[in-house]
């Protein structure tokens, strides 16, 4: 829960869990969908080289790329849940901005219509 009452759904925060995903999600961004697409395609190398095929880019290759993408991946998830909750914080401050809509003559008609008083 963020601070003041405010939320950020369990489903945004699940976007954290990919690297670039929230920005891509969010936004639109190019470069976290290369982000995703790079990191997507390390760990599938990876998988690959450690259990399909570990003679394919030989021993020494799963000891390296599986820390380097523990740590490319605990970055990218505490970068992203920072991305989120400046996102979150902006949404909500773009929402406060928002002021009421004026009492304006097509209200006024309408609430008079809905109780009946059409004339």
């Amino acid at each position: 829960m963020e601070a003041g009452g405010k939320q950020m759904h369990v489903s945004s925060r699940v976007l954290c869990l990919w690297p670039g995903l929230v920005r891509l999600w969010k936004k639109g961004d190019w470069p976290s969908l290369g982000l995703s697409i790079g990191f997507t395609l390390l760990f599938n190398l990876a998988l690959i080289s450690s259990f399909l095929w570990p003679e394919l880019l030989g021993k020494e290759f799963p000891t390296v790329i599986w820390p380097v993408l523990g740590l490319v991946w605990l970055v990218s998830a505490l970068e992203s849940h920072r991305q989120l909750t400046i996102l979150h914080k902006s949404s909500q401050k773009r929402i406060e901005d928002i002021s009421p809509v004026p009492d304006t003559l097509f209200n006024q008609s309408q609430r008079e219509y809905l109780r009946g008083n059409w004339s």
